[in-house]
């Protein structure tokens, strides 16, 4: 009887200790330095056809090169080959079949291109063919198929006591299985008499951040540098963090940052005072050639420009390798999205880019990956 009531409450002890702890802390310090990608520009485009891009957020690339373009200042996506030359455009904004109301993330599964939209998920073909479109309210961040998808909310407003799901969701059969629950961050929420808004931006809101890769998840809350690797079923698999300093920011600035001639007074106020006074740790995670890689913010305060200019690269187990640096030029910087605009892919990197003029361009560079 003794031993039993000793083994219990130690039991309840270390249980949470689980999530609290990682199985690799970092040092602030890769192991193997700094890397560099040794961009190589293969070409840059400033126009679809005779159409002046306007803000490109999101972008796609296929298995063969084919990219894909969400231009939300135009409001309609375009198609480019590998070489660069315009093939047409698809998913214009919209409420009708194939049209897009509220542009998500880009997807390409099963030789097919997924666009995420409200309450919506719609399907098109390489060429952008509007194929289906499935009924399905949910905040994709990765698809194991067509069919299935992992699914985990950004807004805090629809959660009930704030607590998140990250859920394997099956389109086909309609089940949806919980891998991990999550505490979601209550900020960036502000009311005005009947209007209602939720502000959600990487670089300030602490967000459930997730990659994909041979049916492992790598997620964590971005105000916290520990990321989680699982199995589909939620299983640990490993953890890592690093032990880094956060930027911190003050009031003021998040306050000149969001000011505009559309947000009334007092809902800014609200929004300022409900985000977190430190930048996020990091707003993308990735898989390539096994290696993982995290994607880290910085901001321009006067320019009130998100862009990234670092990617920490982990090993399997989740040990701090390199630090590698973005550099496009003296005339060129990385154009802030809420989405994705950089890509890599198959020893490839596309960025949407602004030049010195403000002008926005595309770009297709050869790098040079570290392997294992």
């Amino acid at each position: 009887m003794v031993f039993k009531k000793l083994v219990i409450p130690i039991l309840l002890i270390l249980f949470p200790m689980v999530n609290i702890f990682p199985d690799v802390a970092n040092k602030d310090k890769p192991r193997q330095g700094e890397w560099d990608f040794k961009l190589e520009k293969v070409w840059e485009i400033e126009s679809a056809g005779d159409t002046v891009l306007g803000r490109p957020q999101g972008m796609l690339v296929a298995d063969d090169g084919t990219l894909y373009l969400a231009d939300e200042a135009n409001r309609i996506d375009y198609i480019f080959g590998p070489d660069g030359d315009f093939f047409g455009s698809f998913a214009k904004r919209g409420e009708g079949p194939g049209e897009v109301q509220r542009h998500g993330r880009f997807f390409f599964v099963d030789d097919k291109v997924i666009i995420p939209d409200m309450g919506r998920i719609h399907y098109f073909s390489r060429k952008g063919e509007y194929l289906t479109t499935v009924k399905k309210d949910c905040e994709p961040h990765a698809f194991i198929d067509e069919n299935r998808l992992i699914d985990a909310p950004l807004s805090p407003i629809f959660l009930p006591d704030g607590k998140g799901k990250i859920t394997l969701c099956d389109l086909r059969s309609g089940k949806d299985t919980v891998i991990s629950e999550y505490s979601a961050f209550e900020g960036g929420v502000a009311r005005s008499s009947e209007m209602a808004m939720d502000l959600i931006v990487p670089l300030f809101s602490p967000l459930m951040t997730i990659g994909y890769s041979e049916n492992r998840l790598y997620w964590g809350m971005s105000d916290r540098y520990m990321i989680n690797v699982t199995d589909l079923e939620g299983r640990d698999i490993t953890s890592f963090s690093v032990d880094r300093k956060k930027t911190r920011i003050s009031k003021r600035d998040k306050w000149d940052y969001f000011r505009t001639d559309n947000l009334p007074a007092d809902m800014l106020k609200q929004i300022v005072d409900s985000l977190p006074d430190e930048v996020t740790c990091f707003h993308r995670i990735e898989v390539h050639d096994k290696l993982i890689f995290v994607f880290v913010p910085e901001i321009d305060l006067d320019n009130k420009i998100l862009r990234t200019k670092q990617i920490d690269i982990f090993s399997p187990e989740g040990k701090y390798l390199y630090k590698a640096h973005l550099n496009f030029g003296k005339s060129r910087v990385h154009l802030s999205s809420p989405l994705q605009n950089i890509v890599i892919t198959n020893d490839f990197l596309y960025a949407v880019l602004q030049d010195e003029e403000n002008n926005v361009l595309v770009a297709k560079y050869k790098i040079s990956l570290p392997t294992l």
